[in-house]
């Protein structure tokens, strides 16, 4: 038996047993793969084939990753105190700004070491394999 396993990028075909769960061996071979740094979303596929090449199984999945939120240097436990005043926004909602559809951004900074932190927030409307963001940059020095 085969198994093929592919994404919007990249297909491999690798030889399994009958017994084996097909999920987790799918799962296992995309998560190896190397998707670079910061934050992403892959979707793959995988479909299993007997040696008369009939599909038996198929399925999908994904593999995502958040980047690693930063110490804060400032503080002795090492954790941000985050805050979204004079960051913009409404009066009411700081920091909050729509980006449309159901796209957020969310606009915030440490008390303590000045780390500005964006959010992007995807919300229902978003196309395949788009993952929410972080990103974390050095305080503005304005």
């Amino acid at each position: 038996m085969q198994i093929r396993v592919w994404d919007d990028g990249y297909s491999e075909t690798f030889e399994i047993h009958d017994g084996e769960d097909f999920a987790e061996f799918a799962r296992d071979q995309w998560n190896d793969g190397n998707w670079g740094e910061g934050n992403y979303r892959v979707e793959y596929q995988w479909e299993v084939t007997d040696d008369n090449g009939e599909i038996i199984d198929s399925g999908s999945g994904f593999i995502e990753q958040k980047i690693d939120e930063p110490p804060c240097l400032e503080s002795d436990d090492g954790d941000h105190d985050w805050t979204s005043e004079g960051e913009g926004g409404l009066d009411e909602n700081p920091g909050v700004w729509s980006l449309g559809g159901t796209t957020m951004c969310f606009i915030s900074h440490c008390r303590n070491c000045g780390l500005k932190k964006t959010e992007v927030h995807y919300g229902s409307q978003r196309n395949p394999g788009q993952c929410d963001t972080v990103e974390y940059s050095e305080p503005d020095t304005d």
